[in-house]
């Protein structure tokens, strides 16, 4: 602790960070009393990140700052000749980055770790010259490190194979165990740096292909020959506490683990295939390091994020998410908690699964096997004092009766429920049995979404808009110039939620040229021409119109067509936005609402 008080008061002197902010978190460090780095507790909880804590270091240290550790130009050779420890690096956060005949020089995370510096400079028998970079560009170079030794070292058992099918094969051509071991170890590694978000092991005639889903989008990765299948099972069952002798019928298991100190977790899912033909495996990547974002992380409007951080800090009603599966409603719930959580709230959660641990809010899981279903969870937290109560979704009426119930009460409740947009969730309530007084009197807002690809920043492309893909986004003049001369409503601003791509549309209407984005492909996206996602969204508040026509038991074409007009933005609209913005594609947002009217 006598270290994280030194790391404190370095941090406030440099006066970039707030100092109670600092305070706050060494003391409850301290309460906890468990074992941790101030810095990566500052980071989780967004106090600092992670570029400003290495600027510090390195500016009361008096060390070189290395902001970015180029991947191509370390030291392989020596790292491979040396037996460098590679878990040794990953548990002290540390990668020599450079070597010459006297000194070798590496990136360090926590510089104040002198001795893990000593030990260093036993190890590889040279003067050690550390530099400061973040945690995450070490561990980026710890993987790279990894992945090119590892896959240096089977090439060369095998006689230095180099070309094509044969390349991808050899990593498997050991009747070791520790080769399948480290081969499905790989699996996991280069997914994570690839930021895939799911594993697929699936077996053909003569072949098993692994394919990694990147930015909602599927890859071929490795392909290895179908004799190595059972084995490839076999380790995954252990590592996720499947029974290994069952192989007709499907299962279902987890397997958790820490990665340069970040909690990972991933769930397994096995199925039997075809006739005779093996077990396909599905592996989803929870990564507990990327859950805890903030909402202005998730792409909102201005306008639409001053509306969510409102419904959000109301002390009744229920706000609902909607969408399909895969399309972030639990990464938006958990966001809002993130924002809203506070030792003044007691706030909790019931799940199915819990994908993500939430530090000072309690968390319960569904067990239908047991009668613990979300129905009986929101019942008996009711009993527990809540002032927030999240559900992972509401199926049934008995679920929606009791958050209701829970909402009159004078309990905030978030859920999600699966529609196709924010108007249809209520056509779904009521079709439910829910009666349309207690729709109307507890309902606060609906919001639906979905996810779009963002655009490699280092290749895309610009190109002049074209008439033909302005007219399919709703991008039209006549209806342009009607959504920027609305007056103001309670949605915000006249058009775009108040965010640039208002002016865009403005020189549209002008007739001036406005310059949109296409992918090309580079290293930094694998070729892909995106790097990550972001959401769109389409925000419908329960206005004094819209519970009018709830009352009214008005179909939902007529109650999304009544928001319209006071001002929502649809899905197409927002997706347009982040179009105008230079964000994402035409391509993209079309795909991602081909239901919007």
């Amino acid at each position: 602790m006598q270290n994280a008080r030194y790391i404190a008061d370095m941090l406030k002197r440099r006066g970039n960070i707030p100092a109670d902010r600092v305070d706050e978190a060494v003391l409850s460090m301290e309460r906890e009393g468990k074992s941790q780095r101030l810095t990566d507790v500052l980071v989780r909880q967004g106090i600092a990140d992670e570029s400003a804590l290495a600027e510090a270091f390195s500016t009361a240290l008096g060390m070189r700052l290395l902001p970015e550790i180029v991947k191509d130009t370390l030291p392989l050779e020596f790292l491979d000749a040396s037996k460098f420890d590679l878990a040794f690096a990953r548990q002290h956060q540390l990668i020599p980055i450079s070597v010459d005949e006297h000194t070798v020089y590496v990136a360090v995370a926590d510089p104040l770790n002198t001795f893990v510096i000593d030990d260093l400079r036993i190890m590889l028998g040279r003067e050690i010259e550390a530099v400061v970079s973040t945690p995450t560009e070490v561990v980026d170079a710890i993987n790279f490190v990894q992945t090119r030794i590892g896959a240096a070292s089977e090439l060369a058992d095998e006689g230095g194979l180099h070309e094509g099918e044969e390349a991808r094969l050899e990593i498997l051509e050991s009747d070791e165990d520790a080769q399948i071991i480290k081969w499905v170890n790989s699996l996991f590694i280069e997914a994570i740096k690839d930021r895939a978000t799911d594993i697929h092991i699936q077996p053909d005639e003569t072949e098993v292909t692994v394919r990694y889903r990147i930015d909602g989008e599927l890859y071929v990765r490795k392909t290895v020959p179908k004799r190595f299948l059972p084995a490839i099972v076999a380790r995954v069952k252990v590592m996720s506490g499947l029974n290994i002798a069952e192989k007709r019928l499907p299962q279902d298991g987890r397997i958790g683990f820490k990665m340069a100190g970040k909690h990972v977790d991933i769930r397994v899912s096995t199925i039997p295939i075809g006739q005779g033909a093996g077990e396909r495996i599905v592996m989803r990547i929870l990564n507990k390091s990327s859950i805890m974002l903030e909402l202005t992380d998730l792409g909102f409007a201005p306008d639409r994020l001053e509306l969510m951080h409102d419904l959000i800090r109301r002390p009744d009603g229920i706000v609902l998410v909607t969408g399909p599966t895969g399309s972030g409603k639990t990464t938006t719930l958990y966001a809002c908690l993130n924002r809203i959580n506070h030792p003044n709230l007691n706030i909790l959660t019931t799940e199915d699964p819990i994908e993500y641990d939430l530090r000072g809010i309690s968390q319960m899981q569904i067990n239908p096997k047991i009668g613990l279903t979300f129905a009986n969870c929101l019942r008996a937290f009711l009993r527990q004092d809540p002032d927030v109560i999240m559900v992972g979704e509401i199926r049934d009426r008995e679920t929606a009766d009791v958050a209701i119930q829970a909402s009159l009460t004078g309990h905030l409740v978030l859920s999600t429920i699966h529609t196709n947009d924010a108007a249809a969730a209520m056509t779904r309530l009521s079709e439910m049995g829910i009666e349309s007084f207690h729709l109307a009197s507890t309902l606060q807002a609906v919001m639906a979404q979905r996810l779009v690809r963002v655009l490699c920043p280092d290749c895309k492309q610009p190109y002049l808009a074209r008439e033909a893909d302005l007219e399919r986004l709703g991008l039209d003049r006549a209806r342009l110039t009607a959504r920027l001369s609305r007056p103001q409503t309670k949605y915000g601003r006249s058009a775009f939620g108040g965010s640039p791509a208002a002016d865009a549309a403005q020189r549209l209407i002008n007739g001036e040229p406005v310059r949109l984005f296409r992918a090309n492909g580079c290293p930094a996206c694998q070729g892909t021409g995106y790097q990550g996602r972001t959401g769109i969204y389409e925000l419908l508040l329960v206005t004094d119109a819209v519970r009018s026509l709830i009352l009214q038991h008005i179909d939902s074409v007529s109650i999304k067509r009544a928001a319209m007009e006071e001002g929502m933005d649809t899905l197409r609209d927002d997706g347009a936005r982040k179009v105008l913005e230079g964000f994402t594609t035409v391509e993209e947002v079309l795909a991602a609402t081909q239901d919007d009217i």
